[in-house]
């Protein structure tokens, strides 16, 4: 087989394994044959290999590893949202809340409404107190979505926000509206338990 052909053989392998360790191990035979020099590379074939490194990196908690290779992806294209949501998550689960807020920012720079980063960034924001910013994610999350099982999480995540500010009234109403989507919601029914008993004093 020619050079051309190898690489599209391991690619295939890799994108179509399930055990992440052997989807690296895949995109590692191609990367190990090329030169080092990006402009000597098939720049489409090698951005969708540093992404797809990355995210088996991520399916097996090793995040580090994972967010080089975001990182390797974006010197091959800088404003692919999907990647800067990748690398998001990455630096979210390493616990550098600020850095993941960065690139979900990037995302919404191109995708004003991308429901990924719109729900990622507020949680990134609630971990860093800044519960007010993460409201505003999820109500635009709200305008931009028809409201479902699927997003009972976002009304959920909202109460917690608010109960967080002490906005009881408010993260209440939140909390009922997932029970409205999902009556049997363990968290929603002990967030409105826990903002009755703090309401009542």
């Amino acid at each position: 087989m020619d050079e051309q052909s190898v690489d599209d053989y391991w690619f295939k392998e890799g994108f179509f394994s399930e055990d992440p360790e052997e989807k690296i191990a895949c995109y590692d035979r191609i990367l190990e044959s090329h030169s080092e020099d990006p402009s000597l590379q098939n720049q489409d074939l090698f951005f969708l290999i540093w992404c797809n490194k990355g995210i088996a990196y991520s399916y097996l908690g090793m995040h580090d590893k994972a967010l080089e290779c975001f990182d390797k992806a974006l010197q091959y294209n800088k404003l692919d949202v999907d990647v800067w949501c990748n690398k998001g998550i990455a630096l979210f689960n390493l616990g550098r809340y600020d850095e993941a807020v960065f690139c979900y920012d990037k995302v919404l720079e191109t995708d004003v409404s991308n429901e990924n980063a719109l729900f990622n960034k507020g949680i990134a924001l609630a971990h860093v107190g800044k519960h007010k910013e993460a409201i505003d994610c999820y109500s635009k999350l709200h305008r931009e979505l028809e409201i479902d099982n699927k997003f009972a999480v976002i009304w959920y995540k909202k109460g917690m926000a608010y109960s967080s500010l002490g906005q009881m009234d408010e993260a209440i109403k939140c909390f009922l509206r997932v029970l409205e989507i999902d009556p049997e919601h363990g968290g929603a029914i002990e967030g409105l338990k826990r903002c009755t008993r703090k309401k009542k004093g």
